[in-house]
C-alpha cells in the first residue's frame, strides 16, 4: 500500500513534484527549487532544478527522504555579472542531468520563466527568503551643523 505525506519548507512554501503536478486538475507550477550543494572543491554551491519525486529510502539503516532533480545550468555568468548578480539564465537539460538529493538541501522554491523559444529560463525568488535574522541599529545624525 502506498503512503502520501504532505511536507512543507521550513520557510512555509510548498514544493511539489512532476509528478504530482501531471495528476493535478488545475495545473500549478511549484516544482522548481533552489539547492544548496556541498561540494569539495568549494564551500557551498546554489544549483537550481526540477522535482521529478520524492521518495524514502533506508540509507545504512536510516530512513532518508531524497528527491530526484533534473539540475538546470549554471546561471549565466557574464548576464550575472553584467546585472550586478539579479539576472540569472539556466539552460535546461531534462533527463540529461538527473541527480538525487537529500530533501534538507532544497533551500527555496523559485519559479523558473522560459525566454521565448530559446530553451533558456530565467529564474525568479521569491524576496527576502534568503534573509533569517534582519536587524538595525540606530544612528546618531552627526551633522554639525544643525
Amino acid at each position: 500500500m502506498s503512503r502520501v505525506a504532505r511536507w512543507a519548507l521550513p520557510n512555509g512554501q510548498i514544493v511539489r513534484s512532476v509528478w504530482k503536478e501531471s495528476r493535478m486538475l488545475q495545473l500549478r507550477i511549484a516544482r522548481n527549487v533552489k539547492v544548496r550543494i556541498a561540494s569539495f572543491i568549494q564551500d557551498d554551491s546554489t544549483l537550481y532544478a526540477e522535482v521529478q519525486f520524492f521518495f524514502q529510502a533506508t540509507i545504512n539503516g536510516q530512513v532518508k527522504t531524497l528527491a530526484l532533480i533534473s539540475v538546470y545550468s549554471p546561471p549565466n555568468p557574464d548576464l550575472l555579472a553584467k546585472s550586478f548578480q539579479t539576472v540569472a539564465e539556466c539552460d535546461y537539460f531534462g533527463d540529461d542531468n538527473l541527480q538525487v538529493i537529500q530533501v534538507p538541501q532544497i533551500r527555496a522554491g523559485v519559479v523558473m520563466i522560459p525566454i521565448e523559444e530559446t530553451g533558456k529560463y530565467f529564474v525568479a525568488e521569491k524576496l527576502g527568503l534568503d534573509i533569517e535574522c534582519m536587524a538595525g541599529m540606530e544612528d546618531e545624525d552627526e551633522d554639525e551643523d544643525n
